[in-house]
């Protein structure tokens, strides 16, 4: 076999095996958390989101209560950690809960709630995120391309 073609067939198989592991991945992953928020307080969590679309759920109990939701990345985290004018993701204020979706690029994703009343509050977040990784879908479609043409290549060269 022709060391062209052996690279096209290795690149073939390399975009299959992305192509595998994305579709694998593309089942629904849900992840609930339980967040006390003391009275007048703000928590934080974080949390890794891929490429996928995200469902995100907020309950707050008891249900009277509200808070003030911000979705924010690592960059706009660390200005609101500093007292810096921040932007966010995501924002919603004075809220006994919420349901929204997300579209995230890949990274580190932080959830932070402020608790406004006298009194501390148990927020219920969800986070279910679904469908297939765009960035790994691509780069499997690109290698099995790729590999295929430079099959096709030394296929034509050989003749």
């Amino acid at each position: 076999m022709r060391p062209l073609a052996r690279a096209g067939l290795v690149l073939a198989l390399a975009g299959l095996a992305v192509l595998g592991v994305v579709a694998l991945k593309s089942e629904r992953t849900v992840t609930k958390v339980a967040i006390p928020v003391k009275a007048g307080g703000l928590e934080a969590r974080y949390f890794y989101l891929h490429e996928r679309e995200v469902r995100v759920l907020v309950e707050v109990i008891p249900s009277a209560a509200s808070v003030d939701v911000e979705v924010l990345d690592l960059t706009q985290y660390l200005r609101l950690t500093r007292g810096e004018p921040h932007g966010h993701v995501y924002a919603i204020r004075g809220t006994n809960g919420a349901d929204f979706r997300l579209h995230p690029s890949r990274g580190v994703y932080f959830f932070v709630f402020r608790n406004r009343t006298n009194a501390g509050i148990l927020v219920r977040l969800t986070i279910a995120a679904e469908g297939l990784e765009r960035g790994c879908l691509k780069v499997g479609v690109a290698l099995l391309v790729l590999g295929l043409a430079l099959a096709a290549v030394s296929r034509v060269m050989r003749e």
